[in-house]
């Protein structure tokens, strides 16, 4: 068994959310981290843990998360969390 693996079973019992749900929000961590901008010198697996850490205690990944703390997987979001950009329709002439 993984350090990971341990470590979100543990976040899993003091929280009461599945490991199967912070293993999304861990690996949307994950993800975020090689797409987007992050601190320097924060290892990937350290940026995707700490985001499990503020999505189970209420901080700012809470709400980027809220679809996967629902239980629900929403289309108008990228893996990392971040929104989809939506295309604009122009009027037709």
């Amino acid at each position: 068994m993984s350090k990971v693996t341990k470590a979100l079973q543990n976040k899993a019992k003091k929280t009461g959310k599945s490991v199967s749900t912070l293993r999304k929000i861990y690996n949307r961590g994950l993800a975020a981290h090689r797409t987007s901008g992050h601190r320097t010198g924060a290892s990937p697996h350290a940026w995707a843990m700490a985001r499990v850490n503020s999505a189970t205690t209420g901080g700012k990944a809470a709400k980027v998360d809220a679809d996967i703390l629902k239980g629900k997987k929403s289309k108008n979001r990228n893996p990392d969390g971040t929104k989809k950009k939506t295309k604009k329709k122009g009027k037709k002439k």
